[in-house]
């Protein structure tokens, strides 16, 4: 589940009017992302648009990485065992049938596990193997030492029979993804 508490936002320029002066929807809305952390977004939706197009720039405070196991575990599925996000922003477009743009994650000493479930089992557990080998791949900080911050370009196509809310949400996932090194997007 991912849980937002504390919403409060601002929306401007609320119309289905055509003859209306402006043709630019915005709303600005806060909320504490898993009651942890702050999340700040901006949406501007462009009215009457014939594709739906919309843009969405938004910004996560730090949070323990462990607190994020509550999103990993079942669409990884992966453990955070350790690690820190230290912040991320994301600028996204989207429209109707798509959505691109970049997604920043900056963060410390990510160590993962891999989940699998074994055959007639009920419940995952975590795979050593392929946890050891998946963290030899993982970037595990981001920068890393001097090396420049990794921002990741995303496009995702959507699924028309869900929200543009979960098109927000899977690219989003996408470029965190991508930017920790996974290369086979689950999103």
């Amino acid at each position: 589940k991912v849980q937002f508490y504390n919403v409060n936002g601002t929306i401007t320029n609320f119309t289905n009017d055509k003859r209306a002066g402006s043709k630019v929807m915005r709303a600005v809305v806060n909320s504490s992302f898993l009651n942890k952390t702050q999340m700040k977004t901006n949406w501007t939706f462009y009215l009457f648009d014939p594709k739906g197009r919309f843009d969405v720039n938004g910004t996560i405070g730090s949070i323990d990485g462990q607190v994020l196991n509550a999103l990993a575990e079942p669409m990884g599925p992966a453990s955070i065992e350790e690690g820190r996000l230290n912040g991320m922003t994301f600028h996204l477009h989207g429209n109707d049938y798509s959505m691109d743009g970049t997604v920043k994650m900056l963060y410390d000493d990510l160590d993962m596990a891999i989940l699998e479930k074994d055959k007639g089992a009920t419940e995952t557990d975590k795979k050593f193997l392929t946890s050891l080998i998946a963290n030899m791949v993982i970037k595990n900080s981001n920068p890393k030492g001097n090396d420049e911050v990794r921002v990741q370009q995303v496009q995702l196509s959507r699924d028309i029979n869900r929200s543009l809310f979960n098109l927000c949400w899977k690219t989003i996932y996408k470029g965190i993804q991508g930017t920790v090194g996974i290369k086979r997007a689950t999103a």
